[in-house]
């Protein structure tokens, strides 16, 4: 692309069918209004979209309003997949190469793949404001790098297969977020940390499904029944009390 393309008003549907698509130095997608779906009709499913350059915020996906529903495509940026400042984004399939950052928008994603193993500070869901629903998909990460980054807004979670090696978690940077954890299966456990923000306060029960057991760092079961100070990190297990815990430390 030589310049981005700005979806201001209407309907666009733009069908990737096997091809790359590639802004050099920019979004090569902003939308401000209107309606766009971007699909992907090949057989094989190598469509692929990416934004980048100059500027680290530049995307595949640049959303400040209007409504996006992706039903296909590979997308890629230099940190971001998706950025959606305002506006709604649905996913109904997707590659992300990179983060999705949600600052203030509406994001549902249905199914795909989320995953940005060279990424280890952020997370591969960016929540700064807006809400965020998982109902669906396979999240992956490597290293040390979390999962669900909160710096504010909202974040549901429904369902998905979730892999975190050791070290991974959702990491609260600021007491102004909320994740929920209504289901999904998350092999190796899963880590809630607040080490980096104080007085972040919430029940457990909110958080975790039921049939999930929670551990502090010295091996001893939490209820999930009272209100907890999440400073520190909290393992939860899909199996039974005295499965194995993994070594977690306090600040």
């Amino acid at each position: 692309l030589d310049a981005t393309v700005e979806v201001t008003t209407g309907t666009l549907t733009v069908d990737l069918a096997g091809k790359s698509v590639t802004r050099v130095d920019g979004d090569a997608f902003h939308v401000t209004d209107g309606n766009l779906t971007i699909n992907d009709s090949s057989a094989e499913k190598t469509g692929h979209l990416s934004g980048g350059g100059s500027d680290i915020n530049y995307t595949a996906l640049c959303v400040d309003g209007g409504t996006v529903t992706i039903n296909g495509g590979t997308f890629g940026g230099y940190l971001y997949s998706i950025l959606a400042n305002g506006g709604t984004v649905v996913v109904n399939y997707m590659i992300a190469e990179e983060d999705i950052r949600n600052v203030g928008g509406n994001i549902t994603i249905n199914d795909g793949i989320i995953g940005d193993p060279k990424d280890y500070s952020g997370g591969q869901i960016d929540a700064s404001g807006g809400h965020t629903v998982i109902n669906g998909g396979n999240y992956e990460t490597e290293g040390s790098s979390y999962m669900f980054y909160l710096n504010g807004g909202t974040v549901e979670v429904n369902d998905g297969y979730f892999v975190f090696p050791v070290g991974s978690c959702v990491r609260f940077n600021t007491g102004d977020s909320d994740i929920v954890m209504k289901g999904g299966t998350y092999v190796n456990g899963l880590k809630v940390s607040a080490s980096y923000a104080s007085g972040v306060t919430a029940c457990l029960a909110d958080l975790i499904p039921s049939g999930y057991y929670v551990y502090d760092d010295t091996g001893a079961e939490v209820s999930l029944g009272t209100s907890k100070n999440l400073k520190g990190y909290y393992v939860i297990g899909q199996t039974s009390p005295g499965a194995r815990i993994y070594n977690v430390t306090y600040d």
